[in-house]
Parts: structure tokens; sequence; C-alpha cells
């Protein structure tokens, strides 16, 4: 049994629990009445949640927000860049079975209606270069660089035009649009150039198009006597089970026009 002392010492400390608790509340109110006089008591305080006892004394509860890797919260504008790269995938792989299943023709009038497609699609091939083993592309420079300066190249379906930008040779660029000013602009079943002009004729993933067999002919067209056609192609169409990485180079030499 507690003895007389005892339960006076407990009710003693109680009471005095009970004293600082008032004075630590009415300490709080009161500044909290000077900061609203006084003009001082901002949007966010005004807003943020209230702690009330029953929050303290509840059995706290495992949480549901969403953890990254490193065991922080993940940021709402990490969440946002994620969302926007899916996105932009699926953007990517919904152009290129546009460009695969219509006519140059086709492709060229979807461009010209909506001229950012075109750097959507360039921004998703990009980010498919980074997982590959190898870019042709960088073959093909490798390639010209053994070859005379003064050759003159022919990059059909060019892109952004790296070729160009890299290889030492005499390069036109060609494409249905220019992304700068050393593309030319056009269709690549229909190229405005005369016919014997080029020492080689390069198409890097660019045979895309139901009448690529024209693609064909203005290579064969505007080659020189003995001149060389370059494909580098991929050995799947089929981009969304990743068979970009896996590059098929064909090379067509002293093809006669």
């Amino acid at each position: 049994m507690m003895n007389s002392n005892a339960g006076g010492l407990y009710k003693k400390s109680f009471n005095k629990n009970k004293i600082r608790k008032r004075k630590r509340d009415n300490d709080v109110k009161e500044e909290m009445r000077d900061r609203e006089k006084n003009g001082s008591w901002r949007e966010s305080d005004r807003n943020s949640p209230r702690i009330s006892r029953s929050d303290c004394d509840s059995t706290p509860t495992r949480s549901t927000t969403p953890r990254s890797s490193g065991g922080g919260l993940t940021s709402r504008k990490e969440y946002q860049q994620k969302m926007l790269k899916n996105l932009s995938k699926g953007k990517f792989r919904w152009i290129n079975e546009k460009l695969y299943s219509s006519s140059s023709s086709s492709a060229l009038e979807l461009f010209q209606n909506n001229p950012l497609l075109f750097d959507e699609y360039h921004q998703g091939f990009r980010s498919a270069v980074n997982s590959w083993p190898v870019n042709p592309a960088d073959i093909l420079i490798d390639y010209l660089k053994g070859k005379p300066k003064e050759w003159i190249v022919a990059d059909l379906g060019c892109g952004e035009g790296k070729i160009a930008q890299e290889a030492p040779n005499k390069v036109l660029s060609f494409d249905l649009v220019a992304n700068n000013h050393m593309i030319i602009a056009c269709d690549i079943a229909k190229l405005p150039i005369p016919n014997c002009l080029f020492d080689i004729v390069i198409f890097c993933l660019s045979l895309m198009g139901t009448n690529y067999v024209d693609f064909l002919k203005e290579a064969y067209r505007t080659l020189k006597p003995k001149g060389e056609l370059k494909i580098a192609e991929v050995t799947s169409l089929s981009l969304s089970q990743n068979s970009l990485s896996q590059i098929s180079l064909c090379c067509l030499q002293h093809i006669t026009c």
C-alpha cells in the first residue's frame, strides 16, 4: 500500500506538472495573439496543421509516403521528371512507328504540320543511343576518315547531322526537317541533286518508310561510277524490345550508276 507521504509527493508532483503545462499553453496563446496583432504571423504558419495531444499519444504508424532508393523522401520534382521521361519514350515510339509505316511524303507532311515532333523524335533517339553498345554513325565517321577529304558524301536521313559535323570530308546532309544550317530539308525520295555527284551515299538508320526502295533508287542515281553505298540498319524494327542495341552494318560497294 502507498503510505501518506508517497501519496502527498505524487499529488504535489502532479499539480506542478499541471501548472507547468497551463503556463506553457498560456505562453503559446499569448505569443500567437502578439503575432496576430503585430502582423508577423506568416501565411504558411496560419495554414500549417496543428498538432493535438491525441496526435502525440497515438501509436505511430508506418509511413506510406514513397521513398527513393537512398531512403529519402521522393520529391515531387523527381516524380515529374520520371513521368516526363516515360512520356518522351512513348512519344518517340509513336513517331518511329509512324515513320516506318508511312511514305516519306506523308512523313514530310507530318513534320511540316508539327515541326516540334522532329525535335521530340530526336530527343528520344539521343536517349536510346546512350544505351547502345555502339553508335553506327561513329563507325561510318571512322570509315570516312580513311577516305580522301575531297570526296563528296551524302548523308540521307541525317537526323541532326552528326556525320557532317565530325567527318573530314565534304558531307551534304538531307532530312525531312533542317535541324541546323548544314542540313537540306527535303524528301530523300526526290533529292534536289544532279546525277552522279556523290562518291559515297550513306543511310544510317534512315531506311524507314514504306517507299524505301525509292530512297535506294535516288542513291543509285546520284552516285558516281564505282561509288559506294553504306547502309547501317537495325536487325529488328521492334524498338520496344531494346533491339536497337543490335546493330547490323551492311556495306554495298562499287555500285555503278
